[in-house]
This record gives structure tokens, C-alpha cells and sequence, in this order.
């Protein structure tokens, strides 16, 4: 068995597709409810069958209470199976919705480098050998003759 498959056998095991699937309803949150349901309803998460939706206040909550089972048809359809059975409304209370941009990552500048010092190598010698401190040395040394 390849590492590929037993990595996708391990992640099925824990529910990785389904996983992936919610993550997928949370990003297309908007194009899925359309725009006025996505403006009353963001989605909070789910707790087994139950889709937790927040609204901004209780006139909105109400709102999505009544339509409820448009959500349900909706996020189902968008599941391919009925996924879930019930929705739960709660007020935002500062709450962060799941639809939202997530934050940029920006990768690690990889062409970086620590310019190298002039006066490099100029301390040889200076430390007692059997130092800690003329081992760290000459450590730094190492790097410096490492990466040119």
C-alpha cells in the first residue's frame, strides 16, 4: 500500500470527504442561499444533523425560523443526500460566521537570506576550543561557509 492510499484510507476513516464537502457549503455560502437567505442567514457549523445558522438580530432569526425548510432544501440539494434533518438559529453575539474570506497566509520568503558578516572568522581561535562558546562559533561558521 502507497502512502497516497493509506493516507486516503485514514482520512475517510475520520470523515475527510465529508469534511471537505462542509467546507465547500461554508465558501459557496452565498451562491448556495441566494442573496437575500445569505444576508439573514450565516452559517455557525453543524452539530451532527443540525445546521447552526446565526442572524444579526431576532427579527432575522424569526425570518429564517420561517423559512427553514427553503434552507434545509437548499443546503441538502447542494449536499447531493439530506444531510441535515433540522436547522438551529442563534443570535451573531460577535460570533465569526464561516462564509467569511478567510485571513491571507503568505508563505515564508524563501529566497531570504542573512547577509553574510565581513568580518566573518576574525574570533577563531579567540575561545577556548573546549568552550561552549567556541563550538557555537564555530557553528556559525559552518552556516555562514554552508550557504554562499
Amino acid at each position: 500500500m502507497s502512502i497516497t492510499d493509506a493516507l486516503a484510507a485514514f482520512l475517510d476513516k475520520r470523515g475527510g470527504k465529508e469534511h471537505a464537502r462542509l467546507v465547500l457549503l461554508w465558501e459557496h455560502w452565498g451562491m448556495v442561499m441566494g442573496e437575500e437567505l445569505a444576508s439573514l442567514a450565516m452559517p455557525l457549523g453543524h452539530k451532527k444533523d443540525v445546521l447552526l445558522l446565526a442572524a444579526e438580530d431576532s427579527m432575522a432569526a424569526q425570518d429564517i425560523a420561517m423559512q427553514s425548510g427553503e434552507v434545509l432544501e437548499r443546503v441538502n440539494a447542494f449536499m447531493n443526500e439530506p444531510y441535515f434533518s433540522r436547522i438551529q438559529v442563534e443570535l451573531v453575539m460577535g460570533r465569526h460566521d464561516l462564509s467569511r474570506a478567510r485571513p491571507e497566509i503568505r508563505p515564508r520568503p524563501s529566497d531570504y537570506r542573512i547577509p553574510r558578516p565581513e568580518n566573518l572568522g576574525s574570533l577563531r581561535g579567540a575561545f577556548d576550543p573546549a568552550s561552549p562558546v567556541a563550538r557555537c562559533y564555530e557553528a556559525y561558521l559552518r552556516y555562514f561557509n554552508r550557504v554562499k
